[in-house]
């Protein structure tokens, strides 16, 4: 297994149109390069599976708007919507207000079904810190696979402003539960599939000129996580 590797930065999120998009990616177009980790197009499908506890503590420390959060999660990345995984991670995302950092450790498909099935399939001797974190919170909250999350992605760097990355999630679906195989079946739109969900993340000041085209095309900013949003699409937790 490889060592831990952890991110910070901030983020921004809004959801857009076709049109907005469209004229987004047109004035911009010419400082972005495609993200190294996407196919020859620069798109892949991110597939993530969320676990909280039976009675919904992380959904609802998104709900009741607290602004320090953090979430463990299985995240697998396919260039395909029904394709095998390229590479598995354990993921605990974290925030506070806007800032984002994100601790992740690759893991292959036997520790990932581990996971699933609450099971130590690595020697504890063996575990990295972030496995070994991953399966004291399992005990400590009885973490269960609670809902999975399926989008397309677009992603790109940005060449003149090292550290600024944006991309576009489209087709955002949720399921409850671990749905572990690929394809959209027993998925259902947690957004509205003509709208996309662009993410703008950056280490330091957020860029004028950027700043600029987002009011010029009047995006909306929302504060929103797709795992909610993917709960509530197919059960809204607390509620008959």
């Amino acid at each position: 297994m490889l060592d831990t590797q952890s991110f910070r930065r901030h983020e921004r999120k809004y959801l857009v149109d076709r049109r907005q998009l469209a004229a987004l990616h047109e004035r911009i177009s010419g400082l972005l390069e495609e993200d190294v980790n996407g196919a020859a197009s620069g798109s892949y499908y991110n597939h993530s599976i969320y676990f909280d506890s039976p009675r919904y503590f992380h959904y609802s420390e998104k709900r009741e708007g607290l602004a320090i959060r953090r979430k463990p999660r299985l995240r697998s990345y396919r260039r395909t919507i029904d394709g095998e995984p390229d590479a598995f991670f354990l993921e605990f995302k974290n925030r506070d207000s806007d800032i984002v950092w994100k601790q992740r450790q690759r893991i292959d498909q036997t520790a990932a079904l581990g996971m699933l099935e609450g099971a130590f399939s690595v020697h504890e001797s063996e575990r990295p810190p972030l496995l070994e974190e991953f399966f004291y919170c399992l005990r400590r909250f009885n973490l269960v696979p609670a809902a999975t999350v399926l989008y397309h992605r677009r992603a790109f760097g940005v060449k003149s402003t090292p550290g600024l990355r944006i991309t576009y999630d489209s087709r955002i679906m949720g399921a409850m539960g671990a749905q572990w195989r690929g394809g959209p079946d027993g998925f259902r739109f947690s957004v509205p599939p003509a709208l996309t969900m662009v993410e703008i993340k950056y280490d330091f000041g957020f860029p004028g000129w950027l700043a600029a085209i987002v009011r010029n095309l009047q995006m909306e900013r929302v504060s929103v996580s797709k795992y909610a949003l993917g709960l509530e699409a197919v059960f809204r937790p607390g509620r008959r």
